[in-house]
């Protein structure tokens, strides 16, 4: 499932890249998966619907907020975070 999730996102990006009239957010809330997308600080900038049923919260009130406020900080989420800003990556494996 996690493999199919990231070559979902890979095929997003190709296709919207090509398409700038293409909603992005529109198709990332249509993704069942919980998406999550931080900035370098671990501030919550995006999430999609999946992941504000997930997280009991709206995306308006978990915007802007860090993501080890609503994830243990010694949560494995973090060191794969890391581990594809290394590699320039997403993480699809948790």
């Amino acid at each position: 499932m996690n493999k199919l999730i990231g070559e979902s996102l890979q095929r997003i990006r190709r296709v919207t890249s090509r398409r700038p009239d293409v909603d992005r957010e529109a198709i990332l809330q249509a993704v069942p998966a919980i998406i999550v997308a931080v900035d370098q600080d671990g501030v919550i900038v995006f999430v999609n619907s999946a992941a504000e049923n997930f997280l009991q919260a709206s995306a308006q009130s978990l915007a802007g907020q860090r993501l080890d406020h609503w994830v243990p900080a010694d949560s494995p989420l973090f060191t794969l975070i890391d581990q594809a800003r290394r590699g320039g990556s997403s993480v699809t494996e948790y």
